[in-house]
């Protein structure tokens, strides 16, 4: 497979979007301290190949009331696991997935997930749909985060693909 070619500037590029995605080009130009012409082309070249896949909306989810984030550690039979996974992904309040091997025999799964919920008999009610029903279930942990960061991922000039 052929590596992605990218330079510093594209890293700068892609950082600044990562901050502020409604930048128009005008504004990006002047960041970046290149004219608009050329700012356009990089940024097509961004999306051409395949580096900038889509524009997201960043949703204040704590001025409609979702303040409260939960960790959840499942332990599960790997019979089980592709079910307890489908959940988590379905699920609209799990914000986050870690699915992990287990050390022991009798589990051979485990999972990590973060619950973002207005408060905790929301998490609770979010983790028995997650867990009902699911035979193979061995364990489950369920603790309050009182700190998470949800600042979005910085490139860095490590990442320039030559």
């Amino acid at each position: 497979m052929k590596k992605k070619q990218i330079d510093l500037l594209d890293i700068t590029i892609l950082n600044i979007l990562i901050e502020n995605a409604e930048l128009n080009n005008k504004q990006l130009s002047e960041k970046i301290g290149l004219s608009e012409g050329p700012t356009l082309v990089r940024v097509q070249n961004l999306w051409g190949k395949g580096i900038l896949k889509s524009f997201r909306a960043d949703i204040n989810y704590e001025h409609l009331g979702y303040t409260k984030f939960y960790l959840i550690r499942a332990e599960v039979s790997d019979s089980e696991a592709p079910e307890l996974l489908r959940r988590l992904h379905l699920n609209p309040y799990v914000v986050y997935i870690i699915e992990m091997d287990g050390s022991v025999d009798t589990i051979l799964r485990i999972y990590l997930g973060i619950i973002q919920t207005k408060n905790l008999k929301a998490a609770k009610d979010e983790l028995h749909i997650l867990t009902a029903g699911i035979k193979g279930i061995k364990a489950v942990t369920f603790n309050a985060i009182t700190d998470i960061a949800n600042k979005p991922l910085m490139l860095q000039n490590t990442d320039i693909v030559k």
